[in-house]
């Protein structure tokens, strides 16, 4: 989970120091693709007393794996006519920052938007009105 965090404020902390030199920055934030990169495989001889917990994940997992839906090479393809400008984001003006690809990636931002939307609004008592007051300001 820590990585989802750290390389998207790497991108936006690189957009910024870069935006001085007109070199832009775009994180690319990709749904699900049908490629072989999460395709099951194993490698060397088992461990022994791990019979359990390898049954487990052998019958568990695959429930939960969706196959992709994803081109990767439309996806690709999106992204190379966002950086040249051309394709399906002709006309549209400099990349953003942000670049969502698949819709299962958009669904994914759009629920997490909304809860971060719902925390702020809950505790938006919590977190206002934190200011020093102005004669401390001043001095």
């Amino acid at each position: 989970m820590y990585h989802l965090v750290l390389l998207p404020a790497y991108g936006e902390t690189l957009a910024a120091e870069l935006e001085y030199f007109k070199i832009r920055v775009i994180i690319a934030v990709p749904g699900g693709f049908a490629t072989k990169i999460n395709a099951p495989k194993r490698s060397g001889r088992p461990l022994e007393g791990y019979e359990v917990v390898r049954d487990h994940m052998d019958n568990t997992v695959p429930k939960y794996v969706q196959i992709p839906k994803g081109d990767p090479a439309l996806g690709m393809g999106a992204l190379v006519d966002v950086v040249r400008g051309e394709g399906r984001a002709a006309g549209r003006g400099p990349p953003p920052l942000w670049l969502f690809l698949g819709e299962d990636s958009m669904l994914d931002v759009r629920a997490r938007v909304e809860k971060i939307q719902s925390t702020l609004d809950e505790w938006k008592d919590v977190g206002s009105n934190l200011g020093l007051p102005v004669e401390q300001l001043s001095a």
